[in-house]
């Protein structure tokens, strides 16, 4: 796949496309998905 392409900044390239932020609870270490967390992502 890669050897016929040029030359390109690996590190700079995403296989799967754009991350997702998620948000944990300190103590439970459980992910925050509600309405006021999405809020503040949007």
């Amino acid at each position: 796949m890669t050897s016929s392409r040029s030359d390109w900044c690996i590190s700079r390239q995403r296989t799967w496309g754009v991350p997702i932020p998620v948000f944990y609870h300190l103590q439970s270490r459980e992910p925050l998905m509600n309405e006021e967390t999405i809020g503040h992502i949007n």
